[in-house]
């Protein structure tokens, strides 16, 4: 469902707000009795969209440049003689 990872880690936040990625992974799984995990590639994007949402600041800053972005059109001719 979506949303439903959100939830799970503002309530576990609520509960323990110092928490890191991995010990709020943790913490779903152990509060929902081994039922849910939490994977890696599902938390920390959701952390990561989270905060965006949260802080102003962050808001639109791009996380990761892409490996193998074009140069400008004007340095991307050679010259030629």
């Amino acid at each position: 469902m979506q949303g439903s990872l959100d939830l799970l880690v503002l309530k576990v936040l609520s509960r323990q707000p110092k928490l890191h990625g991995y010990a709020i992974m943790t913490a779903i799984k152990h509060i929902s009795g081994d039922v849910l995990n939490a994977e890696v590639g599902s938390l920390y994007p959701a952390l990561h969209r989270m905060g965006d949402r949260l802080d102003p600041c962050r808001m639109g800053r791009q996380r990761h440049r892409p490996p193998h972005s074009p140069l400008p059109a004007h340095r991307s001719r050679q010259k030629t003689a």
